[in-house]
């Protein structure tokens, strides 16, 4: 397989963040890089969505389910030894007033995660960063990839039972680490940031990897200059762009590391929140404001958005269906 990834030392015209990574150039037969990360992306390890049993979800509140054994921020906080399978998910307990996107991919909307078809134990947080070192969270409970992987190891890894071929890994992250650092980093600040996220984000991953884990979902940042909070802010879009070329580029490096050990499936939440909003005639009728209460001019169903920085529900169900496309797509399934 040819690998180009011209990234050591190069930059990204259009935000001038400069970017560093590992020089896989090679000398003969490379194309532009972001051909051959295609390549790379679309050739996976044996998964098959049909199999899946089993659903470890790693983010931020985009991703957190609610419990009563954790709050608003997380499912459980595991002060008790029985807290992992006697937590039960509290149905419509997320950020977007309904099931979020992967509770209707698992359709593990509320009771215990081990009673699903899909199991679904999610340790996202809300607010949560790569590593709360280099991207201070708003609160310091707040927990990070970094110890949310943590708790997977030491509470969930001992009490559930599942398999490699039939689990999915899920992370998302990315969103606090854009909106914050670009709050007050430069342009130069921000390169040398974010490489450092990704080395921490790449971490994690080796880490789940050891853990036994090789199907993997990694989604990248949504277009938030569209959000509520930052309508029209070009500052963010270009920040946003430039992690996801960051995190696109380091994906299929691990990717090829592993080869034929793993799956990793790349998915563009950025390009189909896009879509969504560009041909939002019919799914929407406000795609700029929010509905964060039962008292707005219409459903809540009809907003994009619940509130200034999280999308409704149905934005959830649409990405969960477009999600589980494209896992159909790659699946092989003997």
């Amino acid at each position: 397989m040819r690998i180009y990834l011209p990234f050591l030392f190069s930059a990204i015209a259009s935000s001038g963040i400069w970017v560093y990574a590992a020089d896989t150039t090679s000398s003969t037969n490379t194309t532009s890089g972001s051909d051959d990360i295609d390549d790379i992306l679309s050739s996976p390890h044996r998964f098959c969505a049909d199999d899946m049993k089993m659903v470890f979800g790693f983010g931020d509140s985009y991703t957190n389910v609610m419990g009563p054994k954790g709050d608003v921020w997380t499912w459980n906080h595991f002060q008790s030894n029985d807290s992992v399978l006697n937590a039960p998910i509290r149905i419509n307990g997320t950020t977007a007033h309904g099931p979020n996107w992967i509770e209707y991919l698992t359709e593990c909307y509320e009771g215990l995660p081990q009673d699903c078809n899909t199991q679904l134990f999610d340790v996202a947080y809300g607010g949560a960063s790569v590593d709360s070192n280099l991207v201070s969270p708003a609160y310091t409970h707040i927990v990070d990839f970094i110890h949310q992987v943590k708790q997977w190891k030491r509470y969930i890894q001992p009490a559930v039972s599942w398999k490699p071929e039939n689990t999915l890994t899920a992370v998302w992250f990315g969103i606090n680490d854009a909106l914050t650092s670009s709050k007050t980093k430069t342009w130069l600040e921000l390169g040398i940031l974010f490489n450092k996220i990704m080395d921490a984000y790449n971490e994690q991953l080796e880490t789940l990897y050891s853990y036994g884990m090789r199907s993997f979902l990694v989604v990248n940042v949504p277009p938030m200059e569209h959000a509520p909070a930052h309508i029209g802010n070009q500052t963010i879009a270009k920040v946003v762009k430039s992690y996801n070329d960051l995190l696109r580029a380091r994906v299929a490096m691990f990717n090829t590391k592993h080869k034929d050990q793993v799956f990793v499936h790349y998915f563009d939440a950025h390009r189909y929140f896009n879509e969504y909003l560009t041909n939002s005639s019919g799914l929407f009728k406000n795609i700029t404001g929010y509905c964060s209460t039962d008292k707005c001019e219409y459903p809540n169903y009809e907003y994009f958005w619940m509130n200034d920085i999280h999308p409704m529900y149905p934005v959830h169900k649409l990405l969960a269906e477009d999600l589980n496309k494209e896992l159909e797509e790659v699946s092989q399934c003997s």
